[in-house]
């Protein structure tokens, strides 16, 4: 996973870690290395599931699998990760 931080903005910045999902993430074998660990990845509807039930965060190619300082992962899609962190 590559390093972000928050775009300047009159709140207090926070370093996460993200990784985008590619198509080739459900193109190779699964799993594969590049996956992240708790996130379910399935091929046949090309969407990232992190979680279940009600709390399940679903996202597609484009979008972000994030993990913050405590190591809370989450998704996030594309244009709200894009307006919100920038690479260090």
């Amino acid at each position: 996973m590559k390093k972000y931080i928050t775009i300047p903005r009159p709140i207090e910045e926070q370093l996460v870690r993200a990784q985008e999902i590619r198509e080739s993430d459900f193109l190779d074998e699964l799993p594969n290395s590049d996956h992240v660990v708790g996130v379910a990845y399935d091929p046949k509807k090309g969407t990232a599931r992190l979680g279940a039930g009600k709390e399940a965060q679903t996202g597609g190619v484009g979008d972000f699998i994030v993990q913050d300082a405590e190591g809370t992962l989450s998704i996030m899609k594309r244009e709200v990760f894009l307006a919100t962190y920038q690479p260090t």
